[in-house]
């Protein structure tokens, strides 16, 4: 980003905290081009609030409760509280045994519907860094679009950017300067990595069902090709995203980590 100049145009793809770091990186080196922001939904963070409220989590019924139950008691405990974000952060300690305990079909829903929108609630900003990036919305320096990208090409010098408007369903295009991967980070799946791509051929390991990583059990450890559990080998951090979810933050892979060495350390002695 340091070879941008001031005035360049960009487009990012993406539109979650990857995306607010590198637009408020330009603002630092007072950037003044235009910044079009692409995403499938057009959702962008929200705003942490100071002082922090303390967590309130709802309770649910553990393996009896649906997905659509679980969306009403977060509704209605948000709704008895001052705000919001105390529901959100008390539901932390729990978002791993609640997300195992949904059915495959129950996750693919999660994931097809709902999943933008907890990312917004449940990842926020800074306040100060809300305000920079609102400040940069409302001066029309930054336009946020719902689309999903097409194609994307050289023409005139310039990169070409089509993609498919989410309310009006039309193709649209926009010329720019730069275009900026923001989408976060890369699924760690087997087909985009040739470490796993060689160690799946050898029947080593395998896609969990959702194919979002590996194949792990709850206590971390490999799932080979044909089922069986490794005594071994365990995976840690998002490529167990598929069993554990909530597995991206540094908090979340120490507690995995602690656990795993103890494993370890077990079968040792």
């Amino acid at each position: 980003m340091e070879r941008v100049d001031p005035d360049d145009d960009i487009v990012m793809l993406g539109s979650g905290l990857t995306m607010i770091d590198q637009v408020l990186s330009l603002e630092a080196r007072r950037h003044r081009g235009r910044i079009q922001v692409i995403s499938r939904h057009g959702l962008t963070p929200l705003p942490h609030r100071v002082p922090r409220s303390h967590p309130v989590a709802p309770t649910f019924e553990p393996g009896t409760t649906p997905l659509s139950g679980m969306m009403k008691a977060l509704r209605e405990a948000a709704s008895k509280t001052e705000d919001w974000r105390a529901v959100v952060d008390g539901l932390r300690p729990v978002t791993q045994a609640l997300w195992q305990q949904l059915s495959t079909a129950e996750r693919a829903r999660f994931l097809r519907h709902a999943n933008a929108w907890w990312s917004i609630h449940r990842h926020r900003l800074a306040p100060d860094m809300w305000e920079s990036f609102s400040r940069m919305r409302q001066s029309g320096q930054v336009t946020v679009t719902a689309g999903w990208l097409k194609e994307i090409y050289h023409a005139g010098g310039k990169v070409r950017s089509a993609y498919l408007d989410r309310h009006s369903r039309t193709l649209r295009q926009i010329s720019s300067d730069w275009l900026v991967n923001c989408t976060g980070m890369e699924r760690c799946s087997i087909s985009k990595t040739p470490l796993l791509k060689k160690m799946s051929s050898r029947g080593m390991i395998s896609s969990d069902v959702m194919g979002l990583g590996l194949a792990v059990d709850r206590d971390s450890r490999l799932i080979d090709a044909a089922g069986v559990v490794s005594r071994s080998a365990f995976a840690l951090g998002p490529m167990t995203v598929g069993q554990f979810f909530e597995i991206f933050a540094v908090p979340d892979i120490r507690v995995q980590a602690a656990a795993v060495a103890e494993r370890i350390a077990q079968d040792l002695s």
